[in-house]
C-alpha cells in the first residue's frame, strides 16, 4: 500500500482539506431582479443596484436543487434587496425576506421539495 503522506507535503493536504471543508464560491454579480437557476449554485450573488432587486426562487419544476442547497445574495448597491417565492414555494422566514441594509447578506436553504429556509 502507497504511503501517501510521503508523496504530498503537509501544506498541501492542509490546503485540499480547507477547500474540501471551504470551497471557494464564484462571485456573480446581478443588477436586476433575476430568477434563480443551476448559474447561481456555489456561487455568492452581488445584487449591485439603486433600483429594487427581487431574486426569485422558483419552484421544482423551474428548479430543480437538492435539498441542502444554499442560494447567498449580498447587498452592494443601495437599492432594496429581497428573496420571493415563485409559484408552489414556502418559505419559512422569521426575519423577513429583505436583506436591510447595504453590505448585509441574506441566504436561502433548501428543507424540503418547495420548502426554503430565508434568512435576512
Amino acid at each position: 500500500m502507497a504511503d501517501y503522506n510521503s508523496i504530498f507535503t503537509g501544506a498541501e493536504i492542509d490546503d485540499a482539506i480547507d477547500q474540501v471543508r471551504f470551497p471557494v464560491l464564484t462571485i456573480v454579480d446581478k443588477t436586476a431582479s433575476f430568477n434563480f437557476t443551476t448559474a447561481e449554485l456555489n456561487t455568492l450573488v452581488n445584487a449591485n443596484s439603486s433600483s429594487a432587486i427581487v431574486c426569485t426562487i422558483l419552484a421544482d419544476t423551474s428548479f430543480d436543487a437538492a435539498i441542502g442547497t444554499v442560494l447567498m445574495v449580498n447587498r452592494i448597491g443601495t437599492g432594496a434587496v429581497s428573496f420571493a417565492a415563485g409559484s408552489g414555494v414556502t418559505f419559512q422566514a422569521g426575519n423577513g425576506q429583505s436583506i436591510t441594509a447595504q453590505y448585509r447578506y441574506g441566504v436561502a436553504i433548501k428543507k424540503a421539495a418547495n420548502l426554503w429556509s430565508v434568512i435576512c
